[in-house]
Protein backbone atom coordinates (compact mmCIF):
# COMPACT_ATOMS: atom_id res chain seq x y z
CA UNK A 1 0.00 0.00 0.00
CA UNK A 2 1.03 3.52 -0.91
CA UNK A 3 0.84 6.48 1.46
CA UNK A 4 -2.91 7.98 1.32
CA UNK A 5 -2.53 11.23 -1.86
CA UNK A 6 0.12 8.66 -3.40
CA UNK A 7 -1.60 8.71 -6.73
CA UNK A 8 1.37 6.70 -8.69
CA UNK A 9 1.10 4.39 -5.75
CA UNK A 10 -2.46 3.55 -5.78
CA UNK A 11 -2.14 3.18 -9.71
CA UNK A 12 0.90 0.81 -9.95
CA UNK A 13 -0.68 -1.30 -6.97
CA UNK A 14 -4.24 -1.45 -8.93
CA UNK A 15 -1.85 -2.68 -12.00
CA UNK A 16 -0.52 -4.92 -9.72
CA UNK A 17 -3.49 -6.20 -8.66
CA UNK A 18 -5.41 -6.36 -12.09
CA UNK A 19 -2.42 -8.08 -13.67
CA UNK A 20 -2.32 -11.02 -10.98
CA UNK A 21 -5.26 -13.36 -10.42
CA UNK A 22 -4.25 -14.56 -7.28
CA UNK A 23 -4.12 -11.00 -5.79
CA UNK A 24 -7.55 -10.39 -7.23
CA UNK A 25 -9.17 -13.51 -5.76
CA UNK A 26 -7.96 -12.49 -2.75
CA UNK A 27 -8.91 -9.10 -2.90
CA UNK A 28 -12.06 -10.18 -4.13
CA UNK A 29 -12.67 -12.36 -1.41
CA UNK A 30 -11.75 -9.40 1.77
CA UNK A 31 -14.37 -7.02 -0.49
CA UNK A 32 -17.41 -9.90 -0.39
CA UNK A 33 -16.35 -10.49 3.14
CA UNK A 34 -16.40 -6.79 4.38
CA UNK A 35 -19.50 -6.26 1.98
CA UNK A 36 -21.47 -8.75 4.78
CA UNK A 37 -21.17 -6.53 7.25
CA UNK A 38 -23.19 -4.02 5.98
CA UNK A 39 -25.76 -6.47 4.44
CA UNK A 40 -29.44 -5.71 5.28
CA UNK A 41 -29.81 -8.82 7.94
CA UNK A 42 -26.98 -7.70 10.03
CA UNK A 43 -27.59 -4.32 9.98
CA UNK A 44 -31.00 -3.97 10.65
CA UNK A 45 -30.83 -5.48 13.75
CA UNK A 46 -28.90 -3.51 15.19
CA UNK A 47 -30.89 -0.25 13.93
CA UNK A 48 -33.84 -1.97 15.73
CA UNK A 49 -31.99 -2.67 19.35
CA UNK A 50 -30.80 1.24 18.76
CA UNK A 51 -34.45 2.77 18.19
CA UNK A 52 -35.61 0.30 21.03
CA UNK A 53 -32.77 1.37 23.30
CA UNK A 54 -33.42 5.80 22.62
CA UNK A 55 -37.26 5.04 22.69
CA UNK A 56 -37.04 3.21 26.17
CA UNK A 57 -35.09 5.77 27.45
CA UNK A 58 -37.72 8.54 26.00
CA UNK A 59 -40.20 6.56 27.79
CA UNK A 60 -38.51 6.12 31.23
Amino acid sequence: MGAVGDVDAMAKNAEVILRDAESRARYRHGAMEQAKRFDLHAVLPQYEALYDEVVAEVKA
